[in-house]
Order: structure tokens, then C-alpha cells, then sequence
């Protein structure tokens, strides 16, 4: 589903919405109209909040009132979210932006505004602004959305305050109620663990992966803002020559700045 956020950034012209255009592309996914599926076949792994919000979008063709609702609070969107922190420029359609193409599967306000700060940090990290930094921007908008001191504010502070390492070896740590099984707020505060821990890129991902339970989408998380930190040459090659649409994707994001600086 990442690659339908990132091929909406690709088509957007003056006027569209990019949402609408996401969750187009989200159709097109679950429907198997994609690279490497055979039309009509269903996805092999489908997190319930996606599924429910993915039909609800197909019958309204609304991304403002698809979603699964309040209480479903999972990590699909965040996984997917990082091309609008690459893209959008403009911090406030950045927000905007984040929280309506989240809403498409997962519109429960902890995801939403874990997405925008997430963004928000990505973007600044991809201008090298320093991790501390950074993250500051990413709690000011979650301050914003939140009003206060909510959930997602208090998550990035207890990211702050986390060893990727040492939960790679002992386990997550008490805070981490739910063991790292899938809830969005829990995947932020690792990705804010991993983005101020100061080893390679390749360490911090494999130590987050070796944290256990959700890992495939907590290695994804935690390795996006690695990657906006360190850039791509980061990654290890054996990584980057099975990384399903990699070229593509490559290809794209350079088609993406080609066009904005144009």
C-alpha cells in the first residue's frame, strides 16, 4: 500500500486530491490489480481495519468517511505513510495530507496524528535537521492535533527514553504494554528509539526486528525514518537487490522531484 501512496504523489496534479487518488490505488491492491498478483486475487495478509476501511472507501469513494473507526488503532497506516513526508513540502498540507490518507483504512485520532508526526519528523530529517530536532517538530504537531499532552505526544517521549539494543536482548520493556504486537503508538515510540540510537541503520533494524512479535511492520516503521536520517546509500545492498519494487519505487521518487523542480 505503500507503493499506492507513493504513485498518487506521482499522478497528483493542481486540483486533485491525493487522498482520493491513494485510496484508488488502495482498490486497485486489494483487488489484485497490481505488479506480481493475479487480477481478481485477494491480498495475503490483510490487517482487519484495512479491510473493514478499504470497503467502506469502495462504497463511498470518501476518504474522509471510509475507516474503521474509533478503537482500531493498529499500525497499517503508519507502515505506509512515509511518502507524504518525502513530498509535501508544505508542513500543513504535510499534516493534512498524512491524517486524510490514514483516515482511508485507519481514521481512530492515535493513528492519524501518529502519521503526521511522523511525517513531520521524516520531512525534517530528509532537510538534515538533527534527530532531536526533529522530533521536537513532530511533538509540537501531535501537541497541536491533540491539544495537549495526548497519547501520540506521550508515545514520542517514551521513545525517547528506549534502547533499541537492550530490547533486542531482553525483550520490550514494561511501557510497551502490548509487546510490540501491532499497535500504532507502540511502533512510533520504536521509531523514535531507533532514530536517536546512533549505530548503523542495518544494526538498529535488525535489533528492532529481533524485539519480535510485529516485526515486519516495526522494522518498516522504525526503517523509513532510518532511512530519512541516513539516506539510501545506508542500506545494505543485499537489502536493497530484494526489496519488492525497489527500482520502481527509486524510479518514481526521482520522477516525483524531477517534476517539483520543473
Amino acid at each position: 500500500m505503500t507503493r499506492g501512496v507513493l504513485l498518487a504523489y506521482h499522478d497528483y496534479k493542481a486540483g486533485d486530491d491525493v487522498a482520493h487518488l491513494a485510496g484508488d490505488y488502495f482498490i486497485s491492491w486489494l483487488h489484485g490489480d497490481w505488479p506480481g498478483r493475479r487480477p481478481g486475487s485477494r491480498p495475503e495478509d490483510i490487517g482487519g481495519a484495512t479491510a473493514t476501511g478499504l470497503m467502506r472507501y469502495e462504497q463511498t469513494q470518501d476518504p474522509d468517511r471510509a475507516g474503521a473507526g474509533e478503537g482500531s488503532a493498529g499500525n497499517g497506516s503508519l507502515m505506509r505513510c512515509i511518502p507524504t513526508g518525502l513530498f509535501q513540502r508544505d508542513p500543513q498540507k504535510l499534516v493534512e495530507e498524512s491524517v486524510r490518507i490514514s483516515k482511508i483504512t485507519h481514521d481512530d485520532k492515535r493513528c492519524t496524528v501518529a502519521c503526521a508526526a511522523y511525517n513531520t519528523i521524516v520531512s525534517k530529517l530528509i532537510d538534515q535537521v538533527a534527530p532531536q530536532e526533529a522530533i521536537e517538530a513532530g511533538l509540537q504537531v501531535a501537541e497541536t492535533l491533540e491539544v495537549g499532552y495526548g497519547p501520540v505526544y506521550q508515545s514520542i517521549e517514551l521513545g525517547k527514553s528506549l534502547n533499541i539494543a537492550t530490547m533486542a536482548a531482553k525483550g520490550p520493556v514494561p511501557e510497551l504494554g502490548g509487546r510490540c504486537s501491532g499497535y500504532v503508538l507502540e511502533s512510533l515510540s520504536l521509531a523514535i528509539a531507533a532514530v536517536l540510537d546512533t549505530r548503523s541503520l542495518e544494526d538498529i533494524v535488525v535489533d528492532v526486528v529481533r524485539i519480535g512479535w510485529d516485526t515486519d511492520t516495526n522494522g518498516a516503521i522504525a526503517g523509513g525514518i532510518l532511512g530519512a536520517r541516513d539516506g539510501a546509500a545506508a542500506i545494505p545492498p543485499q537489502w536493497r537487490s530484494v526489496l519488492q519494487f525497489g527500482r520502481e519505487f527509486e524510479n518514481t521518487a526521482l520522477s516525483i522531484f524531477e517534476k517539483k523542480a520543473a
